[in-house]
């Protein structure tokens, strides 16, 4: 026998003594008592991660803005350019109509047709960069899996 093939042997031979041993732990029942004092508040809340990755707003080495339903209803916005008034250091407006506007950055130069700027969905874009000038609420009507 080989040195390769005796060490794969007492590797295997070592698995097999010692056992493996599984646990599960024991989820404790609930009284019908504790379940009544639960009540559902009937508020959702929303976080921000980038991407997905689990990274905390303030760990993260770009800026991340997100507003919550009750902000966007004061807001109001007509377009995406009026939605992107409220992000610190980002100056829209929409002198070209609803599907025309200009997107400048604090501190990137640009032509104001966001070329710095991008909106992803679960850390994927969901439009190329230079098409941003061009996006419009209209076109996002639900960015997701269900809907062909």
């Amino acid at each position: 026998m080989s040195y390769k093939t005796k060490w794969l042997a007492s590797a295997a031979a070592i698995t097999f003594l010692f056992p493996t041993v599984a646990q599960a732990q024991n989820a404790d029942t609930a009284t019908g008592d504790e379940t009544a004092e639960t009540e559902y508040s009937g508020e959702i809340v929303v976080t921000a991660r980038p991407g997905g990755s689990g990274q905390r707003k303030q760990d993260a080495a770009f800026a991340i803005s997100s507003i919550d339903s009750a902000a966007m209803d004061q807001i109001a916005p007509n377009s995406t350019a009026d939605l992107l008034s409220v992000v610190p250091g980002v100056w829209s407006e929409s002198s070209g109509g609803q599907n025309g506007a200009n997107i400048f950055v604090r501190g990137f130069p640009g032509g104001g047709d966001a070329e710095f700027v991008t909106f992803q969905y679960q850390g994927s874009p969901a439009f190329p960069p230079p098409t941003l000038s061009f996006l419009e609420n209209s076109q996002l009507f639900r960015i997701d899996e269900t809907v062909s």
